[in-house]
Protein backbone atom coordinates (compact mmCIF):
# COMPACT_ATOMS: atom_id res chain seq x y z
CA UNK A 1 0.00 0.00 0.00
CA UNK A 2 1.33 3.39 -0.66
CA UNK A 3 0.82 5.24 1.96
CA UNK A 4 3.65 7.87 1.67
CA UNK A 5 2.48 8.94 -1.45
CA UNK A 6 1.25 13.01 -1.11
CA UNK A 7 -2.28 11.79 -2.45
CA UNK A 8 -3.27 8.66 -1.35
CA UNK A 9 -5.92 8.56 -4.49
CA UNK A 10 -3.11 8.23 -6.55
CA UNK A 11 -2.44 4.61 -4.89
CA UNK A 12 -5.67 3.34 -6.38
CA UNK A 13 -4.80 3.65 -10.18
CA UNK A 14 -3.11 0.28 -8.86
CA UNK A 15 -4.63 -1.13 -6.21
CA UNK A 16 -7.70 -1.76 -3.96
CA UNK A 17 -7.98 -1.74 -0.41
CA UNK A 18 -9.86 -4.65 1.91
CA UNK A 19 -11.19 -3.30 5.15
CA UNK A 20 -13.05 -4.61 7.93
CA UNK A 21 -16.99 -4.77 8.35
CA UNK A 22 -16.78 -2.73 11.12
CA UNK A 23 -19.38 0.18 11.84
CA UNK A 24 -17.20 2.64 13.53
CA UNK A 25 -14.45 2.93 11.34
CA UNK A 26 -16.91 3.50 8.49
CA UNK A 27 -18.78 6.34 10.87
CA UNK A 28 -15.34 7.97 11.36
CA UNK A 29 -14.96 8.44 7.45
CA UNK A 30 -17.87 9.20 7.19
CA UNK A 31 -17.81 12.09 9.75
CA UNK A 32 -14.68 13.11 8.32
CA UNK A 33 -15.89 13.82 4.32
CA UNK A 34 -16.71 17.17 3.59
CA UNK A 35 -18.76 15.96 0.46
CA UNK A 36 -19.50 12.95 -1.23
CA UNK A 37 -22.29 10.81 -3.29
CA UNK A 38 -23.69 7.94 -1.50
CA UNK A 39 -25.68 5.37 -3.73
CA UNK A 40 -27.61 2.53 -3.17
CA UNK A 41 -28.25 0.03 -6.17
CA UNK A 42 -29.71 -3.25 -6.55
CA UNK A 43 -30.74 -5.48 -9.68
CA UNK A 44 -33.33 -2.81 -10.74
CA UNK A 45 -33.21 0.65 -9.21
CA UNK A 46 -30.36 3.01 -8.33
CA UNK A 47 -30.52 6.02 -6.49
CA UNK A 48 -27.66 8.77 -5.44
CA UNK A 49 -27.84 11.55 -3.66
CA UNK A 50 -25.66 14.56 -3.33
CA UNK A 51 -24.72 15.31 0.17
CA UNK A 52 -22.41 17.34 2.27
CA UNK A 53 -21.08 16.60 5.78
CA UNK A 54 -22.84 13.74 5.85
CA UNK A 55 -24.60 12.94 9.60
CA UNK A 56 -24.45 9.65 10.53
CA UNK A 57 -25.95 7.67 13.30
CA UNK A 58 -24.91 4.56 14.42
CA UNK A 59 -27.87 2.02 16.17
CA UNK A 60 -26.19 -1.97 16.63
CA UNK A 61 -24.94 -2.76 13.66
CA UNK A 62 -26.78 -0.05 11.50
CA UNK A 63 -25.86 3.05 9.96
CA UNK A 64 -28.16 5.76 9.93
CA UNK A 65 -28.04 9.13 7.89
CA UNK A 66 -31.26 10.68 8.73
CA UNK A 67 -30.82 13.50 6.45
CA UNK A 68 -31.00 11.22 3.58
CA UNK A 69 -33.64 9.29 4.90
CA UNK A 70 -31.35 5.96 4.33
CA UNK A 71 -30.35 2.93 6.41
CA UNK A 72 -27.70 0.52 5.57
CA UNK A 73 -27.75 -2.90 7.85
CA UNK A 74 -24.05 -4.14 8.40
CA UNK A 75 -25.25 -7.29 9.12
CA UNK A 76 -25.99 -8.24 5.71
CA UNK A 77 -22.94 -6.88 4.39
CA UNK A 78 -20.10 -8.94 2.84
CA UNK A 79 -17.08 -7.27 1.97
CA UNK A 80 -15.77 -3.35 2.29
CA UNK A 81 -13.31 -1.98 -0.64
CA UNK A 82 -12.04 1.05 -1.48
CA UNK A 83 -10.91 1.44 -4.90
CA UNK A 84 -10.56 4.01 -7.62
CA UNK A 85 -14.06 5.13 -8.84
CA UNK A 86 -14.54 3.00 -12.16
CA UNK A 87 -16.01 6.14 -14.33
CA UNK A 88 -14.19 9.32 -12.28
CA UNK A 89 -10.48 8.81 -11.61
CA UNK A 90 -9.82 11.71 -9.18
CA UNK A 91 -12.53 10.35 -7.24
CA UNK A 92 -12.32 7.32 -4.88
CA UNK A 93 -14.86 5.03 -3.99
CA UNK A 94 -15.71 3.06 -1.17
CA UNK A 95 -18.14 -0.03 -1.60
CA UNK A 96 -19.96 -2.36 0.52
CA UNK A 97 -21.56 -5.44 -1.06
CA UNK A 98 -24.46 -7.31 0.31
CA UNK A 99 -23.97 -11.19 0.94
CA UNK A 100 -26.26 -12.21 -1.32
CA UNK A 101 -24.72 -9.68 -4.10
CA UNK A 102 -27.59 -8.01 -5.03
CA UNK A 103 -27.50 -4.50 -3.60
CA UNK A 104 -24.43 -2.03 -3.01
CA UNK A 105 -23.72 0.80 -0.88
CA UNK A 106 -20.82 2.98 -1.80
CA UNK A 107 -19.35 6.12 -1.24
CA UNK A 108 -17.74 8.45 -3.60
CA UNK A 109 -15.10 11.19 -2.34
CA UNK A 110 -13.04 13.59 -4.35
CA UNK A 111 -9.55 15.07 -3.56
CA UNK A 112 -10.52 17.16 -0.97
CA UNK A 113 -11.14 13.98 1.30
CA UNK A 114 -7.16 13.73 1.94
CA UNK A 115 -7.34 13.40 5.53
CA UNK A 116 -10.40 11.12 5.85
CA UNK A 117 -8.54 8.73 3.35
CA UNK A 118 -5.32 8.55 5.91
CA UNK A 119 -7.48 7.73 8.40
CA UNK A 120 -9.06 5.16 6.34
CA UNK A 121 -5.69 3.66 5.37
CA UNK A 122 -5.11 3.04 8.90
CA UNK A 123 -7.36 0.14 8.91
CA UNK A 124 -6.79 -1.68 5.46
CA UNK A 125 -6.89 -5.71 6.43
CA UNK A 126 -5.68 -6.55 2.30
CA UNK A 127 -4.54 -4.93 -0.52
CA UNK A 128 -6.11 -5.94 -3.61
CA UNK A 129 -4.54 -5.94 -7.27
CA UNK A 130 -7.13 -3.89 -9.25
CA UNK A 131 -8.34 -6.95 -11.58
CA UNK A 132 -8.83 -8.83 -8.52
CA UNK A 133 -11.04 -6.69 -6.58
CA UNK A 134 -14.98 -8.21 -5.92
CA UNK A 135 -17.33 -7.57 -8.97
CA UNK A 136 -20.58 -5.25 -7.32
CA UNK A 137 -24.38 -6.35 -7.51
CA UNK A 138 -24.62 -9.39 -9.53
CA UNK A 139 -27.61 -10.24 -11.38
CA UNK A 140 -29.51 -13.42 -11.02
CA UNK A 141 -31.37 -15.84 -13.71
CA UNK A 142 -34.76 -15.39 -13.47
CA UNK A 143 -36.66 -18.43 -14.76
CA UNK A 144 -39.51 -16.73 -16.78
CA UNK A 145 -42.50 -18.20 -19.13
CA UNK A 146 -42.59 -17.18 -22.68
CA UNK A 147 -44.93 -14.16 -21.87
CA UNK A 148 -42.87 -12.67 -19.52
CA UNK A 149 -39.77 -12.82 -21.38
CA UNK A 150 -41.27 -11.25 -24.71
CA UNK A 151 -42.50 -8.73 -22.83
CA UNK A 152 -38.82 -8.35 -20.82
CA UNK A 153 -37.25 -8.30 -24.65
CA UNK A 154 -39.89 -5.94 -26.20
CA UNK A 155 -38.79 -3.48 -23.70
CA UNK A 156 -35.19 -3.94 -23.58
CA UNK A 157 -35.32 -2.97 -27.22
CA UNK A 158 -37.94 0.19 -26.63
CA UNK A 159 -37.95 1.29 -23.14
CA UNK A 160 -39.77 4.61 -24.32
CA UNK A 161 -42.66 2.32 -24.45
CA UNK A 162 -43.01 1.26 -20.89
CA UNK A 163 -46.22 2.66 -18.78
CA UNK A 164 -44.13 3.71 -16.04
CA UNK A 165 -41.84 5.28 -18.58
CA UNK A 166 -44.62 7.87 -19.52
CA UNK A 167 -45.34 8.21 -15.74
CA UNK A 168 -42.14 9.19 -14.86
CA UNK A 169 -41.70 11.55 -16.94
CA UNK A 170 -44.84 13.10 -16.54
CA UNK A 171 -43.90 13.58 -12.87
CA UNK A 172 -41.10 15.56 -13.89
CA UNK A 173 -43.76 18.49 -15.39
CA UNK A 174 -45.24 18.81 -11.72
CA UNK A 175 -42.76 20.13 -9.96
CA UNK A 176 -43.99 18.63 -6.88
CA UNK A 177 -41.74 16.31 -4.82
CA UNK A 178 -41.82 12.40 -5.58
CA UNK A 179 -41.01 10.36 -2.97
CA UNK A 180 -39.56 7.02 -3.58
CA UNK A 181 -39.71 4.32 -0.48
CA UNK A 182 -37.60 1.39 -1.02
CA UNK A 183 -36.59 -1.82 1.86
CA UNK A 184 -34.59 -4.87 1.06
CA UNK A 185 -32.15 -6.37 3.81
CA UNK A 186 -29.36 -4.69 4.12
CA UNK A 187 -30.50 -0.83 2.53
CA UNK A 188 -33.57 1.23 3.18
CA UNK A 189 -34.38 4.30 2.27
CA UNK A 190 -37.17 6.87 2.29
CA UNK A 191 -36.06 10.04 0.26
CA UNK A 192 -37.78 12.68 -1.92
CA UNK A 193 -36.79 15.39 -4.38
CA UNK A 194 -38.06 17.23 -7.02
CA UNK A 195 -37.39 15.33 -10.80
CA UNK A 196 -36.03 18.62 -13.14
CA UNK A 197 -35.19 16.03 -15.89
CA UNK A 198 -35.36 12.49 -17.62
CA UNK A 199 -33.48 10.51 -19.97
CA UNK A 200 -33.04 7.14 -21.55
CA UNK A 201 -29.59 4.81 -21.26
CA UNK A 202 -31.03 1.63 -22.53
CA UNK A 203 -33.47 0.60 -20.54
CA UNK A 204 -33.15 2.60 -17.99
CA UNK A 205 -34.68 5.92 -17.05
CA UNK A 206 -33.26 8.34 -15.20
CA UNK A 207 -34.78 10.97 -12.98
CA UNK A 208 -32.32 13.94 -11.62
CA UNK A 209 -32.45 17.15 -9.57
CA UNK A 210 -29.72 19.11 -7.98
CA UNK A 211 -29.90 16.93 -4.84
CA UNK A 212 -29.77 13.78 -6.10
CA UNK A 213 -30.47 11.20 -8.89
CA UNK A 214 -33.41 7.83 -9.59
CA UNK A 215 -32.40 5.53 -11.94
CA UNK A 216 -35.03 2.52 -12.86
CA UNK A 217 -34.61 -0.64 -15.28
CA UNK A 218 -37.97 -0.44 -16.36
CA UNK A 219 -38.01 -3.90 -18.22
CA UNK A 220 -37.58 -5.54 -14.50
CA UNK A 221 -40.73 -3.65 -13.60
CA UNK A 222 -43.41 -6.41 -14.28
CA UNK A 223 -46.43 -5.01 -12.49
CA UNK A 224 -47.65 -1.93 -10.93
CA UNK A 225 -50.58 -0.61 -8.91
CA UNK A 226 -52.28 3.03 -8.16
CA UNK A 227 -54.15 4.19 -5.28
CA UNK A 228 -55.04 7.68 -3.27
CA UNK A 229 -53.76 7.77 -0.02
CA UNK A 230 -52.39 10.17 2.53
CA UNK A 231 -49.05 10.40 2.74
CA UNK A 232 -48.34 12.81 5.51
CA UNK A 233 -51.22 14.19 5.69
CA UNK A 234 -51.32 15.18 2.23
CA UNK A 235 -53.43 13.06 -0.18
CA UNK A 236 -51.38 11.86 -2.95
CA UNK A 237 -50.97 9.03 -5.69
CA UNK A 238 -49.03 6.13 -4.24
CA UNK A 239 -47.56 3.13 -6.92
CA UNK A 240 -46.20 0.01 -6.22
CA UNK A 241 -44.11 -1.27 -8.28
CA UNK A 242 -43.22 -4.97 -8.76
CA UNK A 243 -41.06 -7.66 -10.42
CA UNK A 244 -41.67 -10.98 -12.25
CA UNK A 245 -42.00 -12.68 -8.88
CA UNK A 246 -44.00 -10.18 -7.33
CA UNK A 247 -41.56 -8.50 -4.91
CA UNK A 248 -41.78 -4.81 -4.37
CA UNK A 249 -39.46 -2.99 -5.94
CA UNK A 250 -39.95 0.84 -5.25
CA UNK A 251 -43.01 2.44 -4.20
CA UNK A 252 -43.18 6.01 -5.72
CA UNK A 253 -45.80 8.76 -4.51
CA UNK A 254 -46.49 12.47 -5.70
CA UNK A 255 -49.37 15.11 -4.42
CA UNK A 256 -52.37 15.13 -6.13
CA UNK A 257 -54.59 13.04 -8.07
CA UNK A 258 -52.39 13.83 -11.70
CA UNK A 259 -50.27 10.44 -11.85
CA UNK A 260 -53.68 8.22 -10.56
CA UNK A 261 -56.13 9.53 -13.61
CA UNK A 262 -52.86 9.54 -16.10
CA UNK A 263 -51.92 5.82 -14.86
CA UNK A 264 -55.88 4.93 -14.84
CA UNK A 265 -55.87 6.67 -18.67
CA UNK A 266 -52.98 4.77 -19.88
CA UNK A 267 -54.71 1.19 -18.04
CA UNK A 268 -58.02 1.43 -19.70
CA UNK A 269 -56.04 2.33 -22.96
CA UNK A 270 -54.05 -0.99 -22.81
CA UNK A 271 -57.13 -2.84 -21.77
CA UNK A 272 -58.69 -1.74 -25.21
CA UNK A 273 -55.87 -2.85 -27.40
CA UNK A 274 -55.77 -6.44 -25.91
Amino acid sequence: MHTRRNHLSEALLEEGWELPVEAEILKLFLEAVPECWVEVSNLETTYTWITKHPLVLLQGSELSFPELGLTVDLSFASTVHLSRHPEHEAVSRLSLVSLDRTEQWSVSVGDLCGKALEQLAENVVRVVAVNDLPRGVEGKCRKLCSCCDERRKKFRAQASGHPLYHLLCFSCLQMDPLRVDMKRKMCSYTTSFVPGRHELEGGRILLGSGAGMLSVDLPEVFHAVAKMAKVEEVRSTVLDTYNSFGERLLTLSQAGDSLFELWTTMAKRAEEDE
